[in-house]
């Protein structure tokens, strides 16, 4: 039996409802099986296909992030620990591919307007095998292929190394672009330490 293979995608919207028509757009090219989406800045997410699960999105107290799932796969959502801030944003879901493995995709958005959430990232991350983590991390390190390295980047090197995760950025690509500034690496994908195969 050939081992199901699923396509999971990030994207920082910056505003779904700005951006819904292109969003769709990607994710149609794309043809993703599971989307995890930071900065939505709304709960009313609709895709057509799709389960979407957003987290309590409150203006003024966070930015809202959502997993997307195909309809047709089943999964669950996992009950994490509250965050210790509302700067810190986590969904997660646990799927099974066809030979039955479990997997948790967990979603993160952290902002870099209070401490960089080491010890509740750890207890996310180590609460699940053959976790997969994306997200937006604001967290910038040369190491990452970045052009410069933040206060975050140094505490996400060191989670990374402590947790044994692997960037899967392996490319150094840039995943944000702003006219007024070098381009940088912000979203990460983090599985474990081992080969995936969903």
């Amino acid at each position: 039996m050939a081992v199901q293979t699923l396509n999971i995608i990030h994207i920082n919207a910056n505003g779904y409802r700005a951006r819904g028509h292109e969003l769709t757009q990607l994710i149609n090219d794309y043809d993703a099986d599971i989307i995890s989406i930071q900065e939505t800045v709304t709960n009313n997410i609709r895709v057509k296909g799709y389960v979407v699960h957003c987290n309590n999105y409150e203006r003024g107290k966070n930015r809202g992030i959502a997993i997307l799932v195909k309809q047709h796969l089943a999964h669950e959502v996992v009950n994490l620990p509250d965050p210790p801030s509302s700067h810190h944003e986590s969904l997660a879901i646990d799927i099974k591919n066809n030979i039955g493995v479990k997997y948790r995709v967990i979603s993160s958005y952290i902002s870099r307007h209070s401490a960089f959430p080491a010890d509740y990232l750890a207890a996310i991350l180590n609460n699940a095998p053959n976790t997969i983590w994306v997200g937006d991390l604001n967290s910038q390190h040369t190491q990452f292929g970045d052009t410069r390295t933040s206060p975050y980047g140094i505490h996400l090197l060191k989670l990374a190394r402590q947790l044994k995760l692997i960037n899967h950025n392996t490319l150094g690509a840039f995943t944000r672009f702003n006219p007024s500034c070098p381009p940088s690496i912000l979203d990460y994908p983090y599985p474990e330490a081992y080969p995936i195969h969903l």
